[in-house]
């Protein structure tokens, strides 16, 4: 089955992606693995089609609009022997009508991917276990009890996946301070090789080699306490006072700082606008998790669709849930959304750019109020209230008592 042509347009689940095409045979550039011959022995009428096109697993050839083209994956993954049983697993990409691929160019491999799935064998002596519960008595109660390929599994008071830990209780504590603990050895480093660089090698040191520590997998763990975020800030600090430093054969009148980099809250939240406008506007398929409904005004006569594009907040007491990235985003993009106009046009691109011009119109810690917060304030209010009255009301009877 060497890229078979089919008629019909079966849904399908996209996970590689690649640009779709329309129009007449175009050369292949540079970023494309298609084989020149290829493009030459595709398509020779005329009509709409979808070009050739690369998903960085494999060529697709040119498809006429409206057909389906499949490829078994034995083709596609040749170093994966055991899919050569599986003949009838296929990969496959639609075109749509209009010539351009479907899913925005999205290729399903999820029969291939069911197969090879099939194939893996897990080691039981890398395998973790941890319990997360709020009850103590919820360790004791499996330990001893949960088996991997008859082994038991010792369990853990934190894992780590795919370099995040992860504790019991849902904390990235030990995984910042990990990081950070890394961060400033590179730091540490950079200072000793700091005199044979002036002061752009410097910041392109901290930007490639030390940055990257304090940022990884940066959207799972930004529900940490401000006090654990202050340390990763006050690294960046260390650095950038390295930099800055000015080299001994310059005279102190021909110094110029280097321009302050955005704070790591400023990415964070940037990088985390950007992730929800693909989840909310594009509606990228993996990232559905993220998607909220959009935001619902009740009334006393009747309940409506708010204008614009706010989304729901999701109401949580924990102060911790309300840093997550969906808590935190939800009330960035409502406020986001009413000072930048036509978000649904945008592209990915533009919105990184818009989401950074408004981050940078804000203060650094951004404070953002949600419902939960207003309750909290107003009973805090009240409480300092009853204590004030408790105490002009003791100050009233000392000295009416005192007087009398």
């Amino acid at each position: 089955m060497e890229g078979s042509v089919e008629g019909s347009a079966t849904p399908f689940l996209p996970q590689a992606s690649t640009p779709a095409h329309r129009g007449l045979h175009q050369p292949p550039g540079e970023d494309q693995k298609c084989p020149q011959d290829i493009w030459n022995n595709t398509l020779t009428e005329g009509g709409v089609f979808c070009n050739a096109s690369w998903d960085t697993l494999h060529c697709w050839p040119a498809t006429p609009a409206g057909r389906t083209v499949r490829e078994s994956c034995a083709t596609v993954f040749s170093d994966v022997p055991a899919l050569l049983d599986y003949p009838d697993a296929v990969a496959y990409r639609e075109c749509g009508l209009e010539g351009a691929w479907l899913w925005g160019g999205w290729t399903n491999y999820s029969q291939c991917l069911s197969v090879i799935e099939q194939q893996v064998t897990f080691a039981p002596e890398k395998t973790q276990a941890m319990v997360v519960s709020r009850s103590p008595a919820a360790g004791p109660a499996v330990e001893g009890r949960l088996r991997f390929g008859g082994v038991p599994l010792p369990l853990q008071e934190a894992v780590k996946v795919l370099g995040v830990e992860v504790d019991r209780e849902l904390r990235f504590d030990g995984h910042i301070k990990h990081s950070a603990k890394k961060a400033s050895h590179r730091v540490s480093a950079l200072r000793r090789v700091a005199s044979f660089l002036d002061r752009g090698g410097k910041l392109l040191l901290y930007k490639a080699q030390i940055r990257p520590y304090l940022e990884y997998a940066a959207l799972s763990w930004m529900s940490c306490a401000a006090s654990h975020t202050r340390r990763l800030d006050s690294i960046q600090r260390r650095a950038l006072r390295l930099v800055d430093t000015a080299d001994p054969p310059d005279p102190p009148a021909q110094f110029e700082p280097v321009s302050p980099l955005d704070s790591l809250e400023h990415r964070r939240d940037v990088a985390a606008l950007v992730v929800f406008h693909k989840a909310q506007v594009q509606g990228v398929p993996h990232l559905a998790g993220l998607r909220q409904s959009p935001r619902v005004a009740t009334r006393s006569t009747r309940t409506v669709l708010t204008s614009g594009d706010a989304v729901e907040v999701p109401r949580s007491r924990a102060s911790q849930h309300q840093r997550t990235i969906v808590g935190r985003v939800a009330r960035m993009w409502n406020i986001f959304t009413a000072a930048v106009p036509h978000i649904q046009e945008m592209s990915t691109q533009s919105v990184k750019l818009a989401a950074n011009r408004w981050r940078l119109s804000k203060s650094t810690p951004l404070a953002l109020a949600g419902p939960s917060h207003v309750l909290e304030a107003v009973r805090y209010i009240t409480f300092i209230g009853g204590l004030l009255s408790l105490f002009t009301l003791a100050v009233t009877i000392f000295i009416f008592s005192y007087y009398r």
